[in-house]
């Protein structure tokens, strides 16, 4: 049987019998196949295999080093986004795999 995936739109198969599927994203899109997660600790980086450190802990869920200050106040910010608009000094890309119940 064929199916399509809510998120990216591909075409998957299972069986009749299947209960549910984990599928992985695949769209050619970097916004649409990946998905950005908070880093709360040290990671391994699933393309380098490498331990990377984590960010400031006092600054996590922040949205901008430059709170409670002037230029804060003023608006302005620090940092990079993501493709989705998320700062990435916080967060961090990986895979999107979809889970889809079939029942």
């Amino acid at each position: 049987m064929i199916g399509i995936c809510p998120n990216c739109n591909q075409r998957y198969s299972y069986n009749k019998y299947d209960i549910d599927y984990v599928h992985q994203c695949n769209s050619q899109s970097e916004a649409i196949d990946k998905e950005s997660v908070l880093i709360v600790g040290d990671y391994v980086d699933e393309i380098t295999n490498e331990v990377v450190a984590r960010p400031n802990a006092n600054l996590q869920g922040t949205v901008n080093k430059l709170n409670f200050t002037r230029a804060g106040l003023d608006g302005r910010t620090l940092g990079d986004f993501n493709v989705r608009g998320e700062r990435s000094d916080n967060k961090r890309d990986r895979q999107k795999y979809e889970h889809i119940s079939l029942r």
